[in-house]
């Protein structure tokens, strides 16, 4: 396991909000329980990514690709692609399949592209 960058910051928030990700019009996330991750490094703050529980996924639409990268800071992602509504969203959704210790709390978790998929938080009001 790689040491902790010492000028990059890892935290972790709990929204008590409900997160919906959508392909068109079907919900193919729905979760109260998003575990959001917000980064900063000497380049700057990224955009929060939330990270969903997979069992809030409609797992059928996933298919398990060959794609693996490689992050210092969270070890190797592996990656889905995401089919709905008539659409293959090749490599829409990563996850860490052993995060490091200091990011265990995305464990079982997964991610979609913002810019492949719709993220949104449900107005319940």
């Amino acid at each position: 396991m790689m040491e902790k960058h010492p000028d990059h910051t890892t935290t972790f928030e709990y929204p008590d909000e409900r997160y919906w990700v959508k392909v068109g019009n079907t919900v193919v996330a729905d979760s109260i329980n998003v575990v959001l991750l917000k980064e900063v490094s000497p380049k700057g703050t990224y955009p929060p990514v939330p990270y969903f529980p997979l069992e809030d996924v409609l797992q059928e639409l996933l298919t398990k690709t060959d794609l693996q990268t490689y992050c210092p800071l969270k070890g190797d992602a592996s990656y889905y692609t995401l089919t709905a509504e008539g659409q293959t969203l090749e490599n829409a959704v990563w996850y860490y399949p052993e995060p490091y210790d200091y990011v265990k709390e995305i464990d079982g978790c997964v991610a979609f592209y913002p810019d492949k998929v719709s993220i949104e938080i449900v107005d319940e009001t």
